[in-house]
């Protein structure tokens, strides 16, 4: 009678080990859950597709959908860290709970990313009214008519300005008359240009009155049918448009 009940004993614990073990399983399973949600943008938020999310410290990683979507659905219960990256914008980590009985809901905005950049210097030179002389190189890549620019001036060392003058084919320099050079374009005997300084027009005007250090460039025009447009002739003998340095550029 004592092994019997003995027997019937060990029977007995190893029943309740049994049904022990068949709760636990279901115990385990039911500590997981599911996490879910939407990667956009912060400004509009409109979705990101393709955005990395990972779950950090585990092996869990995903994409997002075209509709900037994800999901995640083996958690287990507890607080996680989602990680979100995209290219061009800035990476953030959203910390979430897994809690029993319900799917967690998130919902991520990315920032553009700001990337530093070394500083720019811009060097101008001083050397050049650019206000000014924009015009004169503009219409000597694009325009007709005969171009001296302050380059040309130091490299000849003229006298006088209308040095530079006398090897411009079609431009006849004439002996001073009341001591102003005479300066006429050669296709009609005596017909002398129109003047412009700085833009404006000078009627009269003694061009060996400037130094050459004061020629900043020199346009010639030999003829209405070379003349810009925006220099509006009175005459019809072409002109000789001068510019001259800004004070207190370099000699």
């Amino acid at each position: 009678m004592r092994r019997t009940r003995r027997t019937a004993g060990t029977l007995g614990l190893a029943a309740l080990a049994m049904a022990t073990a068949s709760l636990a399983g279901p115990v385990v399973a039911q500590g997981r859950g599911v996490v879910a949600g939407r990667i956009v943008t912060a400004a509009s938020k409109e979705p990101i597709a393709g955005a990395l999310v990972k779950v950090l410290e585990t092996d869990d990683s995903t994409s997002t959908s075209s509709s900037g979507l994800f999901r995640f659905d083996d958690l287990t219960w507890g607080a996680h860290v989602l990680h979100v990256e995209y290219l061009g914008m800035r990476s953030r980590e959203v910390p979430f709970q897994i809690v029993p009985h319900r799917s967690t809901d998130l919902s991520v905005a990315l920032e553009l990313s700001v990337i530093p950049v070394a500083e720019l210097r811009v060097r101008v030179r001083q050397d050049l009214p650019v206000d000014k002389m924009y015009g004169f190189f503009r219409r000597m890549e694009h325009g007709q008519g005969y171009y001296i620019t302050r380059e040309e001036v130091e490299r000849r060392h003229p006298a006088r300005p209308t040095d530079l003058l006398r090897r411009v084919p079609g431009l006849d320099i004439g002996p001073p008359r009341y001591g102003t050079a005479v300066v006429t374009m050669g296709r009609r005997s005596g017909c002398v240009p129109e003047y412009f300084v700085d833009g404006a027009r000078a009627p009269f005007f003694d061009i060996d009155a400037l130094q050459p250090a004061d020629l900043e460039g020199i346009e010639v025009y030999r003829g209405n049918s070379e003349v810009p447009a925006e220099f509006n002739l009175r005459a019809t003998c072409g002109a000789i448009i001068i510019w001259t340095r800004n004070p207190g550029d370099a000699p």
